[in-house]
């Protein structure tokens, strides 16, 4: 194999994995406009307390819902020695997916991160 065949293989290698990674970035934080409050439904608050009652004040975990506030999903660590609290909130992402088209992280552990309001 040649010196320019080599470079371009590194070169498709790299953009291959730039796309890949592009592919897997997500903006997982809620950009509501300014005043705005997430609005999220009675069972999807009803979702929350089940997480809230499942991980207590200990375990690591991660709770996202949908743009329109309808879907969620939750992923936590059912042992105390769990180190990565981030893979919770990307398989709560990938899973709300599954119901809605946008997601965002509303809570990691208990620490809820938007302004909401639950829809009547």
């Amino acid at each position: 194999m040649n010196l320019r065949m080599t470079r371009f293989r590194t070169m498709a290698v790299a953009v291959g994995i730039l796309a890949m990674l592009a592919g897997c970035a997500t903006d997982e934080n809620y950009h509501p406009a300014p005043g705005e409050k997430m609005r999220i439904s009675r069972n999807t608050m009803e979702g929350f307390k089940e997480y809230q009652g499942i991980i207590g004040s200990t375990r690591l975990g991660a709770f996202a819902v949908s743009s329109d506030g309808g879907a969620y999903a939750y992923w936590y660590c059912p042992e105390l020695a769990c180190t990565d609290g981030n893979a919770f909130a990307v398989k709560a992402l990938r899973d709300c997916r599954r119901y809605g088209e946008k997601c965002y992280i509303f809570a990691r552990q208990n620490d809820i991160k938007v302004d909401y309001f639950v829809a009547p």
